[in-house]
């Protein structure tokens, strides 16, 4: 779905209306409405980086205050509907007849949810397309209805959203509003990341653990200062186990993130803090490397690995076959369409292996290279040869 430069404010504002005026009983409508919305958005915000801000273009901060209020407005008045239903389901507002009574409340509130998702999405491509000149919108119309969702109430899906359009705040919308929304923030990860607060949700878990990772690179580190040991306890619970043995790849991939973020890549606030010894942390993130489950969070990973490697803070020789494993099946995932590295981070593995060529004993770059899949060594010849031009001197292998 594509839309016409300079007629996003037009569409975006009508469908925000008219999700708005639609009686809440004819749910079929109003979620299309709902779906359709967040469809456009998507839609101009995966054609940003081609395309630029011309696909942005009319659309004004009063435009998208317009919208985001019209969200809000039909998300508070769904989330009122659920907690009516809820009630219902649990007996508080009297005695069901039966079971056919049961089910049909309950999937009234599963189409509630359904029209939950595409609000909160539209508004969180809302403040990625302002980032900090959305504060105030944040500020005005978000935080004072989803803030009290953050640590409290029973309705999961409500302290899902809250926490997502929380986490995109403090990604998105610059260091003031890290620092001002992380601190309310926390409070909702920690609930989240708890089994005994979340209900067993692992959507507002992932979402918890992504919270963590963004408060790692973006937030003052007084932040998560207090937390940190019991934050590192529960990421450390999920990646006990082989990530091929997880039962929920997104979840472990995530903690990996958060772990990285918080102790190795990038400003790592606790890197330094001896929480867990950082030969451990290494060696953890470097068997999970590369992942695959969230383009952005791999991305900024592989990134992270190479400013190790260029930093010296991975020996080349004595991590040369997770190097070799790790740049070559990055670089297979990539030449199939996944878009897991930037050209920079592409470039930087060819500098990598480059120096490990001339620093690391060619027997054991040879006995590397053989370990790897056959497609892994293709995307090291081919990205030994694409880049030969900036190292005369790289020959495969």
């Amino acid at each position: 779905m594509q839309v016409p430069a300079g007629y996003l404010p037009i569409i975006a504002k009508s469908i925000a209306k008219q999700i708005q005026s639609e009686e809440s009983s004819d749910s079929e409508v109003v979620f299309a409405l709902a779906d359709s919305l967040s469809e456009i958005y998507y839609s101009v915000y995966s054609r940003l980086v081609d395309h630029g801000r011309t696909l942005l273009c009319n659309f004004s901060v009063g435009d998208v205050s317009t919208v985001v209020q019209l969200c809000m407005e039909s998300m508070v008045s769904c989330l009122g509907r659920r907690d009516t239903f809820t009630r219902v389901i649990s007996g508080a507002e009297g005695a069901l007849t039966g079971d056919d009574e049961r089910e049909e409340y309950e999937g009234l509130l599963r189409g509630e949810e359904a029209l939950l998702t595409p609000l909160v999405d539209s508004v969180g491509y809302s403040l990625k397309f302002l980032k900090g000149d959305f504060v105030s919108i944040f500020e005005s119309e978000v935080a004072p209805v989803l803030g009290p969702y953050l640590r409290s109430g029973n309705d999961m899906r409500a302290r899902l959203s809250a926490v997502c359009l929380f986490d995109d705040c403090v990604e998105h919308c610059g260091a003031a509003a890290a620092e001002r929304f992380a601190p309310m923030l926390v409070g909702g990860v920690m609930a989240g990341l708890d089994d005994a607060t979340n209900g067993g949700d692992d959507e507002l878990k992932r979402a918890s653990i992504y919270g963590v990772a963004q408060m790692a690179r973006y937030s003052p580190p007084a932040v998560l200062d207090p937390h940190v040991q019991i934050v590192l306890g529960h990421l450390l619970s999920i990646t006990r186990v082989q990530k091929v043995e997880s039962e929920n790849l997104m979840l472990y991939e995530n903690a990996i993130s958060a772990l990285a973020s918080l102790l190795l890549i990038g400003a790592a606030p606790f890197k330094s803090t001896g929480f867990i010894k950082r030969d451990t942390a290494l060696n953890m993130i470097l068997t999970n490397l590369p992942l695959r489950e969230d383009e952005d969070e791999a991305k900024i990973c592989h990134a992270g690995l190479c400013e190790l490697v260029e930093n010296a803070s991975i020996d080349v020789e004595s991590q040369c076959s997770e190097l070799v494993r790790i740049i070559g099946e990055t670089m297979a995932y990539v030449s199939d369409g996944e878009d897991l590295a930037l050209p920079g981070t592409c470039t930087a593995f060819a500098a990598i292996l480059f120096r490990m060529q001339q620093k690391v004993r060619p027997d054991l770059m040879q006995q590397s290279y053989a370990s790897i899949s056959p497609d892994a060594q293709e995307a090291i010849q081919s990205l030994m040869n694409e880049h030969a031009h900036q190292f005369a001197n790289i020959v495969t292998p």
